[in-house]
């Protein structure tokens, strides 16, 4: 059994991109599957644990955060939210576009 976990935002300042951080176990995050559209933009390793930080709203294009995780790992909340400075936001080169959900990009195949 697995379930979806979301994080909505929506934020009166919509100049601002909002930066949501989660930490939780490597294990927990191995079991983990993260939605196409959701913008990485770090993951740091400590002490057992990966904390990944996320973009949304404002011109990321992105208003949620979603993952699909078996119903047995614990639900995470957000360690930390904040408010991006101005100009802070750089869409990272390997985010994938933002209907990549119903309009996926075409894999390549080697064939033989």
């Amino acid at each position: 059994m697995h379930r979806l976990d979301s994080y909505f935002v929506n934020c009166p300042r919509e100049d601002r991109v909002v930066a949501v951080s989660y930490t939780d176990t490597v294990e927990n995050w191995a079991k983990t599957e993260s939605h196409c559209a959701n913008i990485l933009l770090n993951e740091v390793e400590h002490d057992g644990s990966i904390t990944k930080t996320f973009a949304v709203w404002s011109e990321s294009g992105v208003k949620d955060i979603t993952f699909y995780r078996p119903s047995s790992v614990e639900y995470t909340s957000p360690t930390e939210i904040r408010l991006m400075m101005p100009n802070e936001y750089v869409r990272p080169e390997n985010a994938q576009p933002l209907d990549c959900g119903i309009n996926p990009p075409a894999m390549e195949h080697d064939v033989k």
